[in-house]
């Protein structure tokens, strides 16, 4: 479940799973496929997947319980104060400050 693992470790699960599944039919000769002498490069990928998988186990996701600033009150993507620019009655450029 996606709530259980998060999206990441759970994306990730996935495709390695079907990489996997891809690497050993040829690898062995399952499925009626005839087996390949060496392969040196999808072993080598397999070993390279396999590791980063075990390391991306580690990372921990960093949660914030806050919820997200509406745009409307000045809260940016990256927590930057967004401008707000007052048009005047007509609709067509913005209000002076001062008049």
């Amino acid at each position: 479940s996606v709530q259980a693992l998060g999206l990441g470790v759970g994306f990730s699960l996935y495709h390695s799973i079907n990489l996997v599944g891809g690497y050993m039919v040829p690898r062995f000769g399952l499925l009626g496929v005839a087996a390949e002498p060496k392969p040196l490069a999808a072993d080598f990928g397999v070993v390279l997947m396999a590791l980063s998988f075990g390391l991306m186990a580690f990372v921990e996701p960093k949660l914030d319980n806050e919820a997200p600033t509406p745009l409307s009150e000045g809260g940016g993507a990256m927590g930057e104060t967004i401008p707000v620019v007052a048009l005047d009655e007509t609709g067509g450029g913005a209000k002076s400050g001062s008049s």
